[in-house]
């Protein structure tokens, strides 16, 4: 799953997500701040919450200038920025 999520390909992460109950890594999320796969990391995050790393998401999303992820990311840590 955590290559799938890296790649962007939602449609494969869901059909994934009903085969794989374990799912994914802390750094399926990662990957995917760092890739702009903002419909994915809210899809991860809606459905594996507990394994998601917010700090290091934002790190990864600030370093590309991924502002749009970085907000989300804050918004989920209950941030305003």
């Amino acid at each position: 799953m955590d290559g799938a999520a890296a790649l962007g390909k939602l449609d494969l992460l869901k059909r994934l997500h009903s085969n794989i109950p374990e799912g994914c890594s802390n750094a399926a999320f990662i990957n995917v701040a760092a890739n702009r796969h903002l419909n994915v990391l809210e899809w991860l995050y809606e459905f594996y919450p507990q394994r998601a790393n917010p700090g290091e998401e934002i790190i990864r999303a600030a370093e590309c200038g991924y502002t749009d992820i970085v907000r989300f990311l804050n918004r989920k840590q209950g941030g305003r920025r």
